[in-house]
């Protein structure tokens, strides 16, 4: 009897600790990869207990108020298939990033990000390769039920005689150098597992919390009144910031099942909104656009510009389909996400009572993501 309940123990032990999740590695893109991504902009009120999405063990985690707004398709390729492979000459991979062309090593720890290829500034195109050093460790590995890891990466990036032109507070303006310093601390927290169900299927998970400290700093050289702090010009987007995404994550599903970007520095911040939704969709969920080029005669247009509390942006030319109206502030983070369900040309009035004053990127992306056109928004304060 002694021995039967000592089995029976052990066989319960077992169950307990296979039913906990691990990432391995399964979850990381490798080359020729194509994932299917959804996207919901509503913002959700993360920790409402009414979700329960709270954390622990053991969790049977559901969340069926998401709805699909935009679809996104993250193509993975061999390195040497990007715009610049010289510049990263240990990568062995390129996916998308930041707006640009993300630089991927696969390591020990995980899929590590070295840098990318795009503009550090989005106020205007530059396609520059910007460097991380360190690089970084972007999706970790061998995470279980309790662990920590605790990543940096830094860049820092010099435009010597660029003459950028840019509109603050509603001067025109042509900065002829520029440095940007960027610094961070990312650090992942494995605070719960169990299952998570959404409209598309149930899966096993680790819930995990991704939150970045970053640190923006900038200076620019103007004309007369020589080298100025970029967050004095009333720019968006530089000093210290905290990103918050908790990611439900299963091992053997390279899409994450489900994350939630939430809202720290915005003005409804201690209701801890989500402000983007991400989230695994099948293929055949993917919106797929018309084969017509949609920007043949397209033109995107704002008014009032510059801005003061909202601003209409108006869309011509484009054929029939769905997109995505994307603001951008200096540094390229999104503060702004508006989905457009196009028949015909239209107006959409945006709120921007709630932005800092400076100059701003607007485009429109197709269903698939593809940026499409892009141009500039100042925003000012009376």
């Amino acid at each position: 009897m002694k021995k039967l309940l000592l089995i029976a123990l052990y066989l319960g032990l077992s169950l307990a600790m296979q039913a906990q999740i691990t990432l391995g590695t399964g979850h990381i893109p490798q080359m020729g990869d194509k994932l299917f991504i959804g996207i919901d902009s509503t913002e959700f009120w993360y920790d409402n207990p009414d979700y329960g999405l709270e954390t622990g063990e053991d969790k049977d985690w559901t969340f069926d108020l998401i709805q699909i707004e935009a679809t996104e398709v993250h193509n993975y390729k061999d390195a040497s298939e990007g715009a610049a492979p010289a510049d990263f000459p240990d990568a062995d991979m390129i996916g998308p990033f930041f707006g640009g062309e993300g630089y991927y090593k696969h390591g020990t720890d995980g899929l590590d990000l070295l840098g990318y290829y795009g503009s550090p500034v989005d106020i205007v195109d530059l396609d520059l390769s910007v460097v991380f050093d360190p690089a970084y460790t972007i999706l970790p590995a061998n995470m279980t039920y309790g662990d920590t890891l605790t990543d940096t990466y830094a860049f820092h990036e010099e435009l010597i005689d660029a003459n950028i032109a840019v509109t603050v507070s509603g001067f025109d303006l042509v900065i002829s150098s520029a440095i940007l310093d960027v610094t961070s601390t990312v650090e992942y927290v494995a605070d719960g597992w169990g299952t998570f169900t959404t409209p598309y299927g149930t899966w096993e998970v680790l819930r995990i919390v991704k939150t970045e400290y970053r640190d923006t700093q900038g200076m620019a050289e103007v004309p007369i009144f020589g080298w100025q702090d970029l967050a004095g010009l009333g720019l968006d987007g530089f000093g210290q910031e905290t990103l918050t995404t908790i990611m439900f994550v299963n091992n053997m599903v390279k899409e994450p099942i489900i994350e939630f970007e939430i809202d720290n520095d915005g003005p409804n911040a201690a209701n801890r909104p989500a402000k983007a939704i991400r989230f695994k969709i099948p293929e055949s969920e993917v919106i797929v656009t018309s084969v017509e080029s949609p920007v043949e005669n397209a033109d995107i247009i704002a008014y009032p510009n510059p801005a003061v509390n909202d601003v209409s942006i108006s869309m011509t030319g484009f054929t029939a389909g769905q997109y995505h109206i994307n603001l951008f502030n200096i540094v390229g983070s999104l503060v702004a996400q508006y989905p457009v369900d196009l028949n015909g040309d239209t107006s959409i009035r945006l709120d921007v009572s709630t932005l800092n004053k400076g100059t701003y990127l607007y485009n429109v992306s197709d269903a698939s993501g593809q940026i499409l056109l892009t141009k500039r928004l100042v925003v000012i304060k009376p």
